[in-house]
């Protein structure tokens, strides 16, 4: 008889070991195993399949626990309710302060039974394991365990994932635990502790190549807290070129996608939002929560929105992309520092206005979407997320000298004369027209206002604080330089009038639900974050459509951009 049994596990069974033993890890706790033991009668083998673990919410002393008659029956039920062709097939428990060992009480426990059974013991402070079977003759058996789809058991232990999920929103929580001996052991191979960057927020915008690229690298640096904003979907030819997703993600919302092949890859504790929305959508108050923002998109309307929400919120962000010159790659990184001196209007030159192009990524316009050569974006990522860390970290001093990096592929670079890389430096204030009304010293007014008041009442809060008493202010949308609503080809706004005596306006539900606003009176201009509550959102954020607002006029403005009144 073969003195090995072959175990084979489902991933859900994982899933809630990891769950069961994490919920308080400073007490023991157990659950039931449901499954199948079969035996080959020719060679003796046993085969156990592990389809299912039942547990309740009960833990047992720091030293103890007890699979008592209740929760015994309380299985069983469960079982013929649920999987008529399953039985319970032993039972997993947890060592809160020793390793994974059998204990006198554990080899009495198994030996009270006289069926086949498999028995598992999991400890989470040392991220250990161990696992026997027992036939009926009270034979034990060393046991080779395997998951469903062919991954190693020895590391899974530790990891717990939890789903929260929306129609376009999910997040992922994931725990590792790891001991303290792993611990010092993976601090070696790291220019920080692996704990450094727990804490740490950090907000890609774009789940494109590059974006798939700076995921996956500020994952596997430890970083905490990620969050991952796109508007578009995984497709045939996209797929290929973007290393965290398989083909399972064919046809799935991109930062959705992402957000759970992060969750599942992750080796340190993370969580992970994804958000299927344009960004522009959002608002710039969506910024404020984070410590860093990546914008790695090929539209320069969205990067130029991006970077002036930044500014707005003094937030360091690094906005990176790829070209092709004559048929060659080129690619550029920018790095704003959370005081940066010029913006990236500055840097691009006063036509940056003519790249506020209508469409809001590079697959709305197929002939204009960007190849892109793997090798070539990594090197984009790999010093983005360089910079990325120096910031997270604290090891950059200057807060406010802007760098901009040229990268060409090397074969143009030596066709042309041309150095692969080169570095211009921004260091001195320069005027923009963010800067003609933005001073960075002063702090901006901030206004609450409820979408389902008339606008008279939004009238008198920003009547108090600029104190003009005039008959009406204007929001200026334009200003805001990509708002959906004011570069929507049908119902464009360039204005919103809001006076004295204006009544409900549904219009505001189509605007960001927190967002720096250009308020035009008669004596001055003023920048005001207006925060709006009430009204039909969902939980990104991002407004669904509603009918057009009364009152509103026509106005001579580029592509019949309208003022609503």
């Amino acid at each position: 008889m073969s003195h090995q049994v072959n175990v084979l596990m489902d991933r859900q069974v994982l899933e809630k070991i990891n769950l069961l033993i994490h919920q308080d890890p400073s007490h023991e706790c157990g659950g039931i195993f449901i499954g199948n033991i079969s035996k080959d009668e020719i060679t003796g083998t046993y085969t156990v399949h592990l389809h299912d673990l039942y547990y309740e919410d009960r833990k047992g002393s720091r030293s103890t626990f007890e699979f008592t008659t209740d929760y015994l029956m309380n299985a069983v039920k469960y079982v013929k309710k649920h999987y008529p062709h399953y039985h319970i097939v032993g039972n997993v428990h947890s060592h809160a302060q020793f390793d994974a060992f059998w204990s006198s009480q554990d080899v009495e426990m198994m030996q009270q039974s006289r069926d086949n059974s498999f028995y598992m013991v999991v400890s989470c402070r040392y991220g250990t394991w161990n696992a026997v079977f027992k036939d009926m003759d009270f034979h034990y058996y060393a046991c080779q365990v395997s998951i469903a789809d062919d991954q190693a058991l020895d590391h899974l232990f530790g990891k717990r994932i939890e789903r929260k999920e929306a129609p376009t929103k999910v997040t992922y929580r994931t725990q590792r635990h790891y001991s303290d001996v792993q611990k010092r052991e993976l601090d070696k191979r790291f220019l920080h502790s692996v704990t450094e960057l727990s804490d740490k927020k950090v907000l890609i915008i774009g789940a494109g190549t590059i974006g798939n690229l700076l995921s996956e690298y500020a994952m596997q640096a430890g970083i905490g807290h990620l969050c991952i904003v796109d508007k578009d979907d995984y497709h045939y030819w996209n797929l290929p070129r973007s290393s965290m997703i398989d083909e399972h993600a064919q046809e799935k919302h991109k930062a959705l996608a992402l957000a759970k092949a992060l969750s599942e890859k992750c080796y340190f504790p993370l969580e992970v939002t994804g958000i299927h929305a344009d960004i522009c959508a959002l608002g710039w108050g969506f910024f404020e929560d984070f410590d860093l923002i990546l914008s790695p998109v090929d539209n320069a309307a969205i990067r130029q929105y991006v970077d002036r929400g930044c500014k707005l919120y003094h937030i360091p962000h690094i906005t990176c992309g790829t070209g092709i010159v004559d048929g060659d790659f080129t690619g550029n990184i920018l790095f704003f520092p959370e005081n940066a001196v010029v913006d990236l209007e500055y840097i691009w030159g006063n036509g940056y206005r003519q790249r506020l192009e209508e469409r809001r990524s590079c697959a709305d316009i197929a002939e204009e979407t960007q190849a892109q050569v793997m090798s070539f974006s990594s090197q984009i990522a790999g010093m983005s997320i360089d910079l990325a860390l120096k910031v997270l970290l604290g090891q950059i001093s200057d807060d406010k000298t802007v760098y901009k990096y040229i990268l060409n592929a090397l074969g143009h670079g030596y066709a042309r004369d041309k150095v692969a890389l080169r570095t211009f430096k921004y260091s001195q204030p320069h005027q923009s027209e963010l800067y003609e009304i933005f001073d960075p010293q002063q702090p901006i007014a901030k206004i609450r206002f409820d979408r389902s008041l008339p606008k008279r009442y939004l009238w008198e809060k920003l009547n108090i604080l600029f104190k003009e008493n005039i008959y009406s202010y204007r929001l200026n949308l334009e200003w805001s330089l990509n708002i959906p609503i004011a570069y929507d080809y049908a119902n464009a706004l360039a204005k919103i009038e809001v006076s004295m005596n204006s009544g409900v306006d549904a219009i505001f539900d189509r605007l960001p639900d927190r967002h720096i606003y250009y308020v035009e009176g008669e004596k001055g201009e003023y920048l005001v974050e207006i925060t709006f509550e009430g009204g039909v959102n969902d939980e990104t954020g991002h407004k669904g459509s509603i009918k057009r607002a009364s009152g509103m006029q026509s106005m001579p403005l580029p592509r019949k951009r309208r003022i609503c009144d």
